[in-house]
């Protein structure tokens, strides 16, 4: 996600009324044993660079897995969720809280709320 920040941010437009940025990440970084604190480090310093460039950022809480080879993944899932939820983690305009059940399907209504 960082190494495309640039790619990222050269699509705003100062045209626009709003640039809405949607921030769904840290799965894979779990995946490849990323502490929860780390993957909230991350996504957090992500959102706070780009809301600076003039982002509006939603950021998304992760969704649960069911089949993956990383035993504890829905553990620090879990964690990351807990840091980012109270308020966006403080790095976000709002929060999409797609891991509001513990077991996501399609159906299930999602939450969008401001942070600020």
């Amino acid at each position: 996600m960082a190494a495309r920040a640039s790619d990222t941010d050269a699509m705003l437009d100062a045209g626009n009324c709003r640039n809405v940025l949607t921030v769904w990440g840290g799965v894979n970084s779990i995946l490849g044993g990323d502490s929860a604190s780390s993957v909230f480090a991350q996504l957090r310093d992500y959102c706070v660079a780009r809301r600076n460039a003039g982002w509006e950022v939603l950021l998304f809480t992760l969704t649960p897995a069911i089949r993956v080879d990383t035993p504890d993944y829905n553990t620090r899932r879990n964690a990351v969720n807990d840091l980012i939820a109270p308020s966006g983690g403080g790095c976000a305009d709002g929060l999409v809280t797609w891991a509001a059940t513990p077991r996501w399907v399609p159906t299930v209504r999602r939450t969008i709320r401001p942070t600020t």
